[in-house]
């Protein structure tokens, strides 16, 4: 009989058919001005702001946790903004499927090679990056979808490249919305304290709401504190 507390493992693989969801893997210089360069985040930048943000919340920063519940509202708004492009594709599809592509069994693009990753990798561990995982193979699907419609003239070029744009920065906004928290060396106990790093806290990151402090409103999916304050508003 196997042992009970052994460890278990996830052979899970993230397969990718276009050139526009593997760019969003690492990271992408683009020239902003001059010799300016905009840095923009891709999936492994996204883990590593991430396990800073964990720890923090492990470590009971208020902060880190508000920080937790924005991203997760991010990626619950990029899958809601996926699944209505999705929609409208699908929808161009159906309206032809009887008309002009009578006859014709659609099938959607795939790559002949993809792009594997395996996501039994230590640095894909936290939930969070899992789902952003699951928003850049969204955004894979869509792109594949994007490209049948194309190719059958079912959509012209300007609407396509549209498209492309619009589901490209729903994709990227959620690899980058890590990006806005800023590590403090604060707990919740510190917050309720008022001490003073708390208040220079207030006033350079803002105040935190009641029921964060109260531990009423949590993330979804991160980690509860190491230790919880003793007292609560």
């Amino acid at each position: 009989m196997k042992n009970a507390n052994q460890t278990l493992y996830n052979s899970s693989v993230l397969e990718l058919h276009t050139q526009q969801a593997t760019d969003l893997i690492n990271y992408v210089r683009v020239s902003t001005s001059g010799n300016n360069k905009n840095t923009i985040a891709g999936l492994y930048q996204f883990c590593i702001k991430l396990q800073q943000i964990w720890q923090d919340v492990r470590n009971d920063n208020p902060y880190a946790e508000l920080a937790l519940i924005r991203i997760e509202t991010r990626i619950e708004k990029a899958f809601k903004a996926l699944r209505r492009i999705e929609y409208q594709l699908e929808q161009l599809i159906l309206a032809e499927k009887d008309k002009s592509l009578k006859g014709v069994q659609l099938s959607m693009h795939e790559a002949h090679e993809t792009i594997k990753i395996e996501l039994s990798q230590p640095v894909f561990f936290l939930t969070h990056t899992k789902l952003a995982i699951r928003i850049i193979a969204y955004f894979d699907l869509l792109l594949c979808k994007l490209k049948t419609c194309k190719d059958f003239g079912l959509i012209n070029r300007q609407r396509s490249k549209s498209i492309l744009r619009r589901s490209t920065t729903i994709a990227r906004g959620v690899l980058d919305s890590p990006n806005s928290y800023k590590h403090i060396d604060i707990t919740r106990s510190d917050v309720l304290k008022q001490v003073s790093k708390a208040k220079e806290a207030a006033v350079t990151h803002g105040m935190i709401s009641v029921e964060i402090l109260n531990y009423t409103m949590q993330s979804e999916h991160g980690p509860e504190p190491i230790q919880r304050a003793k007292s609560t508003v």
